[in-house]
C-alpha cells in the first residue's frame, strides 16, 4: 500500500482514498483468512482424537472477501466443547451461541451411542482384551467388555460428560493476534 498520493482535485482525491480503502479491505480479508487457518490448526490440535471424525471435520468456509466461517462438522461438536448433563461449561461471551445446542437430540439413537462406547472400550484395551492380560474365553472377554461399556454408558447418562474445549480456546488465542494486525494495516 502507498504512504503518499497525489492530489489531482477533488474527483482524484475521492479515487485515491478509494482505492486506499479498497487496498485496506484487501490487506484485512488477507489477514482474517490467515486467522481463520490458524483458528482451524489450533482447534484440530486442541481437539480429543479417537476415530479422526471431529479433526477432520474442523474447517473453515469463505463467506465474503472479508469474512470466514469456521466449522466442526462432527456431530457432536458441541457435546465436547461445552461438555453435557450437569457438566456444561460455557465460556463467558458463548453464552448464545452455546445456547443453540441446549436440548438438542444427539446424533443418533441410545443403542448406537452405546455400541460406540463398546467399540471404544474395545479400542482402548480398558478390559484387557486389547493387550491379552485377560485370561479367560472369548465369551468372557466380551461380557467385560460389554460390562464396563455399559456402566460407561450409564455414568454418562446419568453425570454428563466433563467438556473438552477445542475450537472457542482457538479463537480466543487468535482473536488478539488478528485485532493487533489490523490495527497495523489501518494505523500505517
Amino acid at each position: 500500500m502507498a504512504n503518499s498520493f497525489k492530489i489531482d482535485g477533488l474527483a482524484g482525491l475521492k479515487d485515491q482514498v478509494n482505492g486506499l480503502i479498497a487496498d485496506i479491505e484487501q490487506e484485512i480479508g488477507f489477514e482474517i483468512e490467515a486467522s481463520a487457518q490458524n483458528i482451524v490448526r489450533d482447534a484440530k490440535r486442541l481437539a480429543p482424537v479417537d476415530q479422526g471424525q471431529l479433526v477432520n471435520g474442523i474447517n473453515y468456509k469463505k463467506i465474503s472477501p472479508a469474512e470466514y466461517e469456521v466449522v466442526s462438522e462432527a456431530p457432536y461438536s458441541a457435546y465436547l466443547e461445552f461438555g453435557t448433563g450437569a457438566k456444561v461449561q460455557v465460556p463467558a461471551g458463548y453464552e448464545e451461541f452455546a445456547a443453540q445446542f441446549k436440548g438438542q437430540k444427539g446424533p443418533g439413537t441410545l443403542d448406537e451411542f452405546f455400541l460406540n462406547i463398546l467399540d471404544w472400550v474395545k479400542s482402548k484395551g480398558i478390559t484387557g482384551a486389547a493387550t491379552g492380560k485377560r485370561k479367560g474365553s472369548q465369551f468372557n472377554s466380551d461380557q467385560q467388555n460389554y460390562d464396563v461399556a455399559y456402566a460407561i454408558f450409564l455414568s454418562i447418562l446419568k453425570k454428563g460428560i466433563n467438556p473438552h474445549p477445542f475450537l472457542i480456546p482457538a479463537v480466543e488465542t487468535e482473536k488478539p493476534k488478528l485485532l493487533e494486525r489490523i490495527r497495523k494495516i489501518v494505523t500505517q
